[in-house]
């Protein structure tokens, strides 16, 4: 029904109406935004979060393959990356993938301040604001790239990186995975016993030992990484809730033993160039050969890693499928360029003896920097990166590597020494 303006109730009606309509509409945009969170940094300073406490995606970023289209339907190149790196799974090699892109297109890192773990690991410490450097005043508002050590915290994380963020991450066969842990962190002499006899009756070792270390690395380290606590190592409700989380939130995980496959659909993903992807495999165990593992040793391996194991199990079935999304036809073809361009690489990085294999400062022998970035070792890397984007944090570098304190920030004769061993043979990654 249709109201006269004349008359004095029906003006007072109108008015009525339009502060209402007001009121919604106010209402309406208010529910956009939310109340700031902040969380502390260890310079005293804070923060303003730019998501509310419970982060919530809008969209399951791990439902296709896709990366980020502009209107014109051209990708753009993703800038905003989390990368959970798992411990011996082959991370390293993709770390050095996203050191190098962040570090030549100027991205900011969450670094922490020495070192290269954003926590500790021996008291099961989950990743928090305050173990990271604060953002440089000059790099704006926003981290770019997060690919340290830290047990994922998705309380945390999610709102300290953009919403935009993509997340990924790598594993690696179980068995494989578990028995260079175990020999890295030495956890025979940890638990008193060789690992076969370990895994014959794990609890046995296992809840009688002290050390945070060995409970940290002795059952599901990768479970671990994802921020699964040791007290549900065998609550099953709360181990496939916690693959349910990865599987809706992280965009590619990526499987080891494929990592040429694994590096092609990275690059789909994040819209990069093929050099960007190239990779020389960093941080081998050794150049010898592991004890193969008997069957029944790999069986008792993966019953007391039973979560390490369905989350393999879960992503290296989804890794398949992507596979298959990308195209048979199209991967093989990608694979034979990716392999290329890296023969192409090591051709340009290492042939005619461009390695200084005096390793004596002040050689005549020189690398082009980007062969060195290749071959640079993580410490050695971080401290770079930290050195560039907090300059006045310290003149010394932190680097606690190989060769000790006194290491130059390129070790020439570790480049060559993964260039000797080559980069097909994945047994001995960590």
């Amino acid at each position: 029904m249709l109201l006269t303006i004349s008359s004095p109730n029906n003006i007072r009606s109108l008015a009525i109406l339009g502060l209402s309509l007001v009121l919604i509409l106010l209402t309406l945009s208010l529910t956009k935004y939310h109340t700031g969170n902040y969380i502390p940094v260890h310079d005293g300073h804070h923060r303003q979060l730019q998501a509310e406490k419970h982060f919530s995606y809008e969209t399951d970023s791990a439902s296709s393959l896709g990366n980020y289209k502009t209107s014109s339907g051209k990708c753009q190149p993703v800038h905003h990356i989390m990368f959970v790196k798992t411990h011996k799974c082959a991370s390293t090699s993709i770390q050095n993938v996203l050191l190098r892109y962040g570090h030549r297109n100027n991205l900011t890192f969450v670094i922490p301040p020495f070192s290269n773990n954003l926590g500790e690991f021996d008291k099961f410490e989950k990743f928090h604001p305050s173990l990271a450097l604060p953002l440089p005043s000059e790099c704006g508002n926003e981290y770019g790239i997060f690919t340290h050590h830290a047990r994922y915290n998705k309380d945390i994380i999610p709102r300290i990186m953009p919403k935009d963020s993509v997340y990924i991450s790598i594993l690696r066969e179980p068995a494989a995975m578990y028995q260079s842990i175990w020999t890295f962190f030495s956890l025979h002499l940890r638990f008193s016993a060789p690992l076969e006899e370990f895994v014959k009756n794990p609890r046995l070792y296992y809840f009688n030992e002290s050390n945070h270390r060995s409970l940290q690395f002795g059952r599901n380290p990768i479970m671990s990484d994802f921020g699964l606590e040791k007290e549900d190592f065998d609550n099953l409700t709360v181990i496939k809730e916690t693959i349910n989380y990865i599987d809706k939130h992280f965009s590619l995980i990526m499987i080891s033993h494929q990592m040429d496959e694994s590096l092609v659909l990275l690059r789909e993903l994040l819209c990069w160039e093929w050099d960007d992807v190239v990779v020389f495999h960093l941080n081998r165990q050794s150049k010898h050969l592991p004890v193969e593992l008997t069957e029944k040793v790999t069986s008792d391996i993966l019953a007391w890693n039973s979560a390490d194991n369905l989350l393999y199990q879960h992503f290296l079935a989804k890794f398949e499928e992507k596979k298959s999304i990308y195209g048979k036809e199209r991967m093989k073809d990608d694979l034979q360029k990716l392999r290329s361009l890296r023969k192409a690489w090591e051709r340009k990085c290492f042939a005619g003896h461009l390695i200084d294999k005096t390793n004596q400062p002040g050689s005549s022998t020189t690398i082009n920097e980007e062969c060195q970035y290749f071959c640079m070792d993580e410490l050695e890397f971080t401290d770079r990166i930290r050195a560039k984007l907090w300059p006045n944090y310290g003149s010394q570098p932190h680097y606690r590597g190989r060769k000790g304190k006194n290491a130059q920030m390129f070790d020439k004769n570790f480049c060559d020494e993964v260039w000797e061993f080559g980069y097909g043979d994945t047994a001995n990654l960590i």
